[in-house]
C-alpha cells in the first residue's frame, strides 16, 4: 500500500492486406495502424502520465519457388514491442536489505524494422539471414545507488540496437535407423546509447548451436541425444558467459505400440548455467546462477485408442497476456 498506481490503456487498431499470385511467384503487403491512449496516475507520489500516439505498420513479403525443391522468400516489417506490465508499475519489490526491483512508468515501446531473406532446399535445408534494427530499446540493468550502497534493478529504453543473424537448418534421414536435426546461428549485435550520462558503445559475435540425433533401434527401443552450446555474448553493458548441455532419452514400445516407457536424463554434464556481468563506470557486478538443470524424467504412456486432443495455440491477439508476465 505504499505506492498506489492507477494505469489506463486504450488501444484502437484497423489492417489492411492485399495479395497477388503469379506462375511462381506471391506477394502479400498490407499496413497496420494503431492508436495508443495511456493515462497513468501514480496517487501516492501525484505524478501523472498522458501519452496519445498514431503509428503506422507496413510489411512486404514475396515468396518465389521456381521449381518443388527450391522456394526463396524475402519478407519486411515494422512492428512495436510494448513493455511488459510488471516493467512500468513504480512499486519496489524488496529482494534484500541492499537491493530491490524497481519498473519504470515512463518507459517507451521499442520499434523495429525486421529484413528478412530465407532459402529452403527441398524441405531439409534452410538458410536465412535477418536483419532488425530496433530504436528505444528495451533493456533491463543494475545500478548502485552511490549514497546508499543499494543496488536497483530496473528498465530504461537504451537508444539504439542493430542485430545481423545468419541461420542454418539441416534436416536429413540418413537411413531408418538415424534421423538429425542441427540448427546453427551465427549473430553480431550493435549497442549505442546512454546509461545515465555514460555512453554505451558495443559490438559483439556470438554462436549458437543445437544438434538432435534419433537412432531407431531393433526391438522397438529409440534413443535420443541432443546437445546445444552457446557462446559467451555481450548485449550492452552485460557480458553473458557461454553454456551448453547434452541431453539423453531412451524409449521402449510395448503392447503393440499402445504403450511407451520413456527414460531421460537433461543436462547429463550440469553445464546449463552460467554468469552474467554488467559493466557500469565506477561500478561492475556479477550475477551468477546455478539451478538444478541436471535432472531425471521417467514416464509412462498408453494410448486407450484413437482419441484426438485439441491444442490452443497463443497467436498475435493474446499480445496482452505476453505483456502480463514476471521480467525481473
Amino acid at each position: 500500500m505504499t505506492n498506489v498506481y492507477d494505469y489506463n490503456e486504450n488501444i484502437n487498431a484497423g489492417y489492411l492486406s492485399l495479395k497477388r499470385s503469379f506462375q511462381k511467384t506471391s506477394v502479400i503487403s498490407g499496413v497496420r495502424f494503431e492508436q495508443t491512449i495511456v493515462d497513468g496516475v501514480n496517487k501516492s507520489h501525484k505524478n501523472r502520465l498522458k501519452r496519445n500516439y498514431l503509428n503506422f505498420f507496413p510489411n512486404f513479403s514475396i515468396d518465389f519457388q521456381p521449381n518443388e525443391k527450391h522456394m526463396l522468400q524475402l519478407s519486411y516489417s515494422y512492428r512495436i514491442d510494448r513493455p511488459a506490465y510488471e516493467q512500468i508499475i513504480p512499486g519496489r519489490i524488496f529482494n534484500n536489505q541492499l537491493s530491490y526491483s524497481v519498473g519504470n512508468p515512463v518507459l517507451y515501446p521499442q520499434y523495429s524494422h525486421n529484413v528478412n531473406l530465407e532459402h529452403f532446399f527441398n524441405n531439409s535445408i534452410g538458410n536465412s539471414i535477418a536483419y532488425t534494427h530496433i530504436n528505444n530499446s528495451i533493456f533491463g540493468y543494475s545500478q548502485t545507488l552511490d549514497s546508499t550502497n543499494i543496488n536497483v534493478d530496473t528498465i530504461i529504453n537504451f537508444a539504439n540496437r542493430d542485430m545481423l543473424t545468419y541461420t542454418l537448418f539441416i534436416q536429413m534421414q540418413f537411413s531408418k535407423f538415424y534421423r538429425m536435426q542441427f540448427t546453427g546461428m551465427g549473430i553480431y549485435s550493435g549497442f549505442n546509447g546512454y546509461v545515465g550520462e555514460a555512453l554505451i558503445s558495443t559490438q559483439a559475435t556470438a554462436v549458437s548451436l543445437t544438434m538432435n540425433n534419433d537412432f531407431m533401434l531393433p526391438n522397438k527401443y529409440k534413443v535420443q541425444l541432443s546437445m546445444k552450446l552457446q557462446t559467451p555474448f555481450r548485449e550492452g553493458i552485460q557480458y553473458s558467459s557461454s553454456r551448453g548441455s547434452i541431453n539423453l532419452a531412451v524409449r521402449k514400445k510395448l503392447l503393440k505400440d499402445k504403450m511407451s516407457v520413456v527414460v531421460g536424463i537433461y543436462d547429463l554434464l550440469y553445464t546449463d548455467f552460467g554468469s552474467i556481468t554488467i559493466d557500469l563506470p565506477n561500478q561492475t557486478s556479477l550475477h551468477r546462477q546455478k539451478r538444478d538443470s541436471r535432472r531425471v524424467m521417467f514416464s509412462i504412456m498408453y494410448n486407450f485408442g484413437n482419441m484426438k486432443i485439441e491444442r490452443k495455440n497463443i497467436t498475435e491477439k493474446d499480445e496482452d497476456l505476453q505483456r502480463i508476465k514476471k521480467t525481473q
